[in-house]
């Protein structure tokens, strides 16, 4: 029997194929390469918003020669709280405005083009104001933004507001309420519950040309409304519910640019997508549910149909994810703060989203809220000892992240439950010098907190 020769190559090849397999299996188990994007936002320095003070104040009610005024009792708190959640809605669509403290100055109505009224009584104008108010309203714009008292000068009135009839007892109170407008886009037809149903109104019927935005949803009572008379135009709250800043902010903005022939709307169509407690918690194991439809474990549906998704539909819409991490689901509140668990998945997802252009922002050491012992909230936050420990747990965090990615730099940070204390902003700073965002719901609490 001959020996035969085999060619050099028939032998090379295979192995050469087997190597770059090996290669590729441990490069995708290890997550691809992190480098930080370039893209970076410009941050303004405070110099420069000095620069450009006098031209912020003609928008934030520092403009006394607005004709847009904001009307409030400066000796009612719940006047003046009104006052300012109107303006702040007002400085989002950038439109000048004058704060009137009508306990201490007269309204100028033959300069007044529109009027928030936030106050519930008219007899807190003199008797000169008020006949210049009835005058000023037959051909002016208002929207009333505190319910009203059902008192005499009222009734003098209420024809100019689109009332037919009016009841002189309260109805009190009321439990739900029906958006019938779009007031609020995609509420039209949504009923809600009242979560201060010690709100009252006053039973009233309207003439048809009203435009009826919210109604009690037992009675249908409307609770707020637009009538648009012959030479005048006025927009009325019933009840005082809607006082609150994060709901007035998108009711006033709709009314305004009702009111006006011509407002600048907000809406920059920029999509900003979180993906919260990045990468989610994984379990061991696996769920009857998910093992069944697609035939995977907790981690390998993540890795294998979740993660491939989420990339499907960034590339599709153009969308850049900001992962959102915490360290630990702990509740520890006192050193020494020990580690997180093993990161391999924090970095195999981290990588990901980094080379598709996001971004890793911080969450957290734990899911506490930086706030101190006694902090108004209402998830259940026990609050933080000392500021001390805050400090110390967030420089655990900065800490284990940069163990794990060593080759990025922390800029933002998001509260959880959008609770965030004073104190805790300063420990944010102190224990993450390179951090210059903050995102988060902004909430104004009674206390001032």
């Amino acid at each position: 029997m001959k020996n035969k020769n085999f060619p050099v190559w028939t032998i090379l090849i295979p192995l050469l194929a087997f190597i770059a397999l090996v290669f590729i299996i441990l490069s995708f188990s290890k997550g691809r390469a992190i480098s930080e994007n370039s893209l970076e936002t410009p941050m303004i320095e405070r110099s420069e918003i000095l620069d450009h003070e006098g031209e912020y104040y003609l928008f934030n009610g520092e403009d006394e020669y607005s004709t847009t005024i904001i009307a409030f009792d400066g000796q009612d708190k719940d006047s003046e709280k009104r006052a300012r959640a109107v303006a702040a809605a007002l400085n989002t669509l950038r439109l000048d405005y004058c704060l009137e403290d009508i306990s201490k100055y007269e309204i100028e109505w033959d300069r007044t083009s529109m009027l928030f009224l936030c106050f519930p009584s008219l007899y807190k104008f003199n008797e000169e104001q008020f006949e210049s108010f009835i005058k000023w309203l037959e051909t002016g714009s208002l929207i009333w933004c505190s319910g009203f008292d059902n008192d005499e000068r009222f009734r003098i009135i209420y024809r100019l507001l689109g009332i037919v009839e009016c009841s002189f007892d309260r109805q009190e109170p009321f439990f739900y309420y029906t958006f019938a407008s779009d007031i609020l886009p995609g509420l039209e037809g949504v009923t809600l519950e009242n979560e201060e149903a010690y709100d009252s109104f006053v039973p009233i019927s309207l003439q048809s040309e009203c435009e009826v935005h919210i109604k009690d949803a037992q009675t249908g009572v409307p609770l707020l409304w637009t009538f648009e008379g012959p030479r005048n135009k006025v927009s009325v709250f019933n009840c005082n519910m809607f006082y609150e800043k994060n709901i007035m902010n998108g009711i006033i903005n709709h009314l305004a640019a009702k009111h006006r022939s011509l407002t600048i709307w907000p809406i920059t169509n920029t999509l900003l997508v979180y993906i919260d407690d990045f990468p989610a918690p994984q379990p061991d194991g696996f769920d009857e549910r998910l093992k069944e439809q697609f035939g995977y474990n907790t981690q390998g549906f993540f890795m294998n149909i979740w993660w491939p998704d989420m990339k499907e539909i960034a590339d599709k819409y153009g969308l850049l994810y900001t992962g959102v991490f915490v360290e630990t689901y702990n509740d520890n509140m006192e050193p020494p703060f020990e580690k997180g668990v093993s990161g391999s998945l924090l970095r195999y997802y981290s990588s990901e989203l980094i080379s598709e252009g996001g971004e890793i922002s911080l969450h957290g050491y734990n899911h506490q809220s930086l706030i101190p012992q006694g902090y108004p909230n209402t998830d259940g936050y026990k609050g933080w000892p000392s500021q001390e420990n805050m400090v110390l747990a967030c420089q655990e965090l900065l800490s284990y992240v940069h163990e794990l990615l060593p080759e990025l730099t922390f800029t933002s940070y998001v509260p959880p439950s959008n609770y965030l204390s004073d104190e805790g902003y300063e420990a944010l700073l102190t224990a993450v010098p390179s951090l210059k965002v903050i995102s988060g719901l902004y909430y104004d609490y009674e206390d001032g907190t």
